[in-house]
């Protein structure tokens, strides 16, 4: 009974010592997730890319938003999809050039695994609420990690990527957002 009841302890003990690991495992393999489908435009969740496709087209095949708000300083309209956990910003002419996924898996990504991961952020902004660090995935497309300003090593909250391109206005001599 004790060689058995000790053998369960040891256990224990290995099990609890493997799970900081294999959580920084989960963090590392969601972050190789999110930067492979930011190259492409996409998020976790949504098969739309940002620069390619339009808000018809997800609408065709998941229906209507759950909810839509303009937001000017945005340069977009904002669909939000409750079900899927997942936001687009489009443009005047229909055009998806923000794709934001709110998976629940996120809260595993903490900020410095993003750091770690990416490096140096090539833009850093702060809300009174939030920390905004980005980085440029391709000549066209930027991924955005969003925190709390909550501790040292919050987790993120959500994630997009960004067409810059897509929220930029000839007609209004409107050079769009670069982040």
């Amino acid at each position: 009974m004790k060689k058995r009841l000790l053998t369960l302890l040891v256990a224990a003990a290995l099990v609890l010592t493997a799970v900081p690991a294999l959580a920084e495992a989960n963090a590392k393999a969601l972050l190789k997730s999110t930067s492979k489908l930011a190259g492409k435009g996409r998020v976790l969740n949504a098969s739309y890319a940002a620069g390619e496709d339009t808000i018809d087209a997800v609408e065709a095949d998941w229906g209507a938003a759950d909810k839509s708000d303009y937001v000017a300083s945005a340069k977009g309209t904002y669909y939000t999809y409750d079900k899927e956990k997942v936001v687009f910003g489009v443009n005047k002419g229909m055009q998806i050039f923000e794709v934001r996924s709110y998976d629940a898996r996120l809260s595993k990504i903490k900020l410095q695994d993003v750091t770690a991961y990416f490096g140096e952020p090539d833009h850093l902004t702060r809300s009174k609420t939030e920390l905004f660090i980005s980085y440029r995935i391709t000549d066209d497309l930027n991924v955005k990690f969003v925190f709390p300003r909550v501790g040292k090593n919050p987790a993120v909250s959500h994630y997009c990527v960004f067409y810059p391109a897509g929220t930029v206005n000839m007609m209004a001599d409107d050079p769009g957002r670069k982040w």
